[in-house]
């Protein structure tokens, strides 16, 4: 993966880590306040977060001040620079689209509810409330997924782990846990789905209207298929791209080839000229040399 912040070399060995940590810190922070171009970058930078754990380990401040190690809360809460200076709400909004993210983000908060802290946090896409979260289709099986874990099922445990890293959806998950049910309409192949409910719903109407028709499941499976195609075709893009600069590279090597050849037989023709110049100049002399020995002998 790409680095996605500004690396701090250090001068100092052993450093290197910790300013990597803080480093990653401040694109989050400059991210959630608007500072870095491009929300979607936030779920990306929180991965990097927790993939190094940046709470739990010494950062190294621009200034040379070394942070010890925070708890999550105090990380997500306290000022910038020691930590992101918001709040579990604000943060989850921009992690509810990378369902990866969000189930780490919220196994994190859980850890800290657990502890007893208090949070701000209710775990859902909706406002606080005492009654059960509403949330959405995905968020709903990732919550399932966990409480199930917190219970010892161990198809639970594989399947959140599985969805943590990105690698099944929550949707799927749910359907291989008997959550939900597969229908002829719960297939993956979202030209299929989107044939299935224009059947049910009808032509008339706009697109809002057929897709407020669909079932949730049918959304979910679109959005996932969808995602995977739009993947899919990114790929074949960067590929169709790389060979296109692959193209371009040989062919300047060749144009490249071709003018050092030209060069060389440039610097050659000069060669024989000022060969062919020195040549004529001794002929002539030896011309003028002659025809004043033969004046002479006159």
């Amino acid at each position: 993966m790409a680095n996605v912040h500004t690396f701090r070399k250090s001068d100092v060995p052993g450093n290197d880590e910790a300013i990597n940590r803080q480093d990653i810190v401040r694109s989050l922070h400059d991210a959630l306040n608007g500072a870095l171009r491009g929300i979607d970058q936030i779920p990306i930078f929180m991965r990097e977060a927790f993939k190094h754990r940046v709470w739990e380990c010494d950062r190294i401040f621009a200034g040379g001040t070394k942070q010890p190690p925070i708890s999550f809360h105090e990380f997500v809460h306290l000022p910038y620079p020691v930590g992101l200076e918001s709040t579990y709400d604000t943060v989850r909004r921009f992690l509810v689209t990378d369902a990866a993210t969000l189930a780490l983000w919220d196994k994190a908060v859980a850890g800290v509810r657990k502890q007893g802290a208090r949070t701000d946090l209710v775990d859902n896409v909706h406002d606080v409330s005492t009654s059960r979260p509403a949330g959405n289709s995905s968020q709903s099986a990732i919550r399932r997924l966990r409480k199930a874990s917190e219970s010892g099922d161990a198809k639970a445990v594989d399947l959140l782990a599985k969805v943590e890293a990105g690698d099944v959806k929550p949707n799927r998950a749910a359907i291989e846990m008997g959550w939900r049910s597969k229908t002829i309409t719960v297939v993956d192949d979202a030209e299929k789905i989107l044939d299935e409910a224009i059947k049910r719903i009808g032509r008339v109407g706009c697109i809002e209207k057929i897709a407020t028709g669909m079932t949730t499941a049918e959304r979910d499976v679109i959005g996932e298929t969808l995602t995977v195609k739009l993947v899919e075709d990114l790929k074949k893009k960067l590929k169709a791209a790389n060979d296109a600069v692959e193209k371009a590279r040989d062919k300047r090597s060749k144009i490249e080839g071709d003018l050092a050849v030209t060069q060389r037989m440039l610097a050659d023709a000069r060669e024989d000229r000022d060969r062919f110049r020195n040549d004529l100049s001794e002929a002539q002399s030896k011309i003028a040399y002659l025809e004043r020995l033969h004046h002479a002998g006159r």
